[in-house]
């Protein structure tokens, strides 16, 4: 289980053409660039029957990347200027499971939270992702993702092209500087809504605040 607060920058793109540009950006800005490696992710939103997370602003992410399983709490936060800061925790399903036997496992981890055997896929969003990682010159550590991605909830979908830059270790000072410095040229420009957001809006699944996003951490097994 691994626990912490994430600090990430989005962008959205126009076209495919976004994600080479935004490259040589980052390398103007001074990063240094490693080797590229593809990988298929899909994730599944699940909530409960009466939206247990939803109603909590916590998204709760059943993943699948390339043949591994995990389990996510995020809370769910604006984005400032593209950036986002939030409490993230993960738990890995270790071992091989079909999507219904990690559904089910899911289920029994999350025994405590109400109404948690109602627990269902509420939108699933697929994910071709490009991972790039990013070195500052002093040493602080940045991965970058270009995603091409389909959002679905039955038989509508919203296709989205994404890049996010997430702080991996080094200093944040180094990350917020190296993010204001990026300067996008009509191909990419600063996101104003995650991917969640885009899917709460695109298929009217927004619900009122009326809970405390720590009582949905408190309820996960840490």
């Amino acid at each position: 289980m691994s626990e912490k607060i994430e600090l990430e920058a989005k962008w959205l793109c126009r076209s495919e053409s976004g994600f080479a540009a935004f490259r040589a950006e980052a390398i103007r800005c001074g990063a240094e660039s490693g080797r590229p490696r593809p990988v298929l992710i899909k994730d599944s939103y699940l909530d409960t029957r009466d939206s247990f997370f939803g109603r909590r602003r916590v998204s709760c992410r059943l993943r699948n990347a390339g043949g591994r399983w995990e389990l996510t709490l995020k809370a769910r936060t604006a984005l400032k200027a593209g950036v986002a800061s939030r409490l993230e925790r993960t738990i890995p399903l270790r071992g091989r499971r079909s999507p219904a036997q990690a559904l089910a496992r899911v289920r029994a981890m999350l025994s405590a939270v109400p109404g948690h055997e109602s627990l269902k896929e509420v939108f699933v969003i697929v994910n071709r992702r490009t991972i790039l990682p990013l070195g500052l010159a002093d040493g602080t550590g940045l991965e970058c993702a270009f995603d091409r991605m389909v959002i679905r909830r039955g038989k509508k979908a919203v296709r989205m092209l994404e890049i996010e830059v997430e702080f991996l270790e080094g200093k944040r000072a180094a990350f917020c500087a190296f993010v204001r410095a990026v300067k996008g040229n009509g191909s990419f420009s600063p996101s104003s809504k995650s991917k969640v957001a885009t899917a709460l809006a695109a298929f009217s699944l927004g619900t009122r605040a009326s809970g405390d996003p720590a009582e949905a951490f408190s309820l996960c097994p840490t």
